[in-house]
């Protein structure tokens, strides 16, 4: 009976053999082509831009980020200058924004009651 246990349990499945492990070469280095040598099928570019006023001052944050080539990229900027910049900003924004309604309307212009 005990060699029949034993054989049973040599080839069970879940008991691994010692003499079938074997130790590697941790000398050995395996060379990964680079990404950039491939092609490249995605690439993309985000950026943000921000402009804050407070305490009489502008505060200017932009960040930009892009993947090209296998190569990721990031730039950064904070800032703080004269609170004339927001002024003279958000004022030129409005002129813009108007300007843009008025095109837009004036094809409907002569629908429009007056």
């Amino acid at each position: 009976m005990d060699f029949l246990q034993n054989n049973l349990i040599n080839q069970s499945p879940a008991i691994k053999k010692t003499n079938l492990i074997q130790k590697q070469d941790n000398k050995k280095v395996e060379v990964i082509e680079s990404v950039q040598n491939r092609g490249s099928f995605v690439s993309f570019n985000y950026s943000h831009k921000s402009m804050t006023y407070s305490n009489g001052k502008t505060h200017v944050h932009s960040r930009s980020q892009r993947f090209e080539n296998g190569r990721l990229e990031s730039e950064e900027f904070s800032g703080v200058m004269d609170g004339n910049v927001w002024t003279n900003s958000s004022s030129e924004i409005q002129n813009q924004f108007l300007k843009q309604i008025t095109d837009f309307f004036k094809p409907f212009s002569m629908f429009l009651p007056f």
